[in-house]
């Protein structure tokens, strides 16, 4: 609810829902922040997309990178590193971690998504 006062949207108060008969009934209705998802390409899958999931969360988040926490805090980068670059090299697959409260997926050719 604080989400949707913070976009502009009044979510206080009810509706009333006027059937066929004209009986007028009182519904509650609940408010419910859906998970969203952002994919992201990096532009090379030469390299480690270190940048493109700063990127890509701070794109979902509504940020600038330079306002995210340390990817270090979260995930071993160096060991991210060579999963990324195995990935690369063999056959298709994907490594996921939670960076920053979301799920963040990193695939071998270079396709990040970010949930939550």
């Amino acid at each position: 609810m604080i989400s949707a006062h913070e976009n502009g949207l009044d979510v206080t108060g009810g509706w009333q829902i006027v059937p066929e008969s004209e009986t007028t009934l009182a519904w509650d209705i609940e408010i419910t922040q859906l998970a969203r998802e952002t994919t992201h390409q990096s532009p090379t899958t030469d390299e480690f997309p270190v940048d493109s999931i700063l990127t890509a969360v701070a794109s979902h988040e509504g940020v600038e990178k330079t306002e995210l926490p340390p990817l270090q805090d979260s995930i071993d980068v160096e060991s991210l590193e060579k999963m990324f670059e195995d990935l690369a090299d063999g056959p298709p697959g994907e490594v996921t971690f939670y960076y920053s409260g979301y799920r963040v997926t990193v695939y071998g050719d270079g396709q990040i998504t970010v949930e939550g």
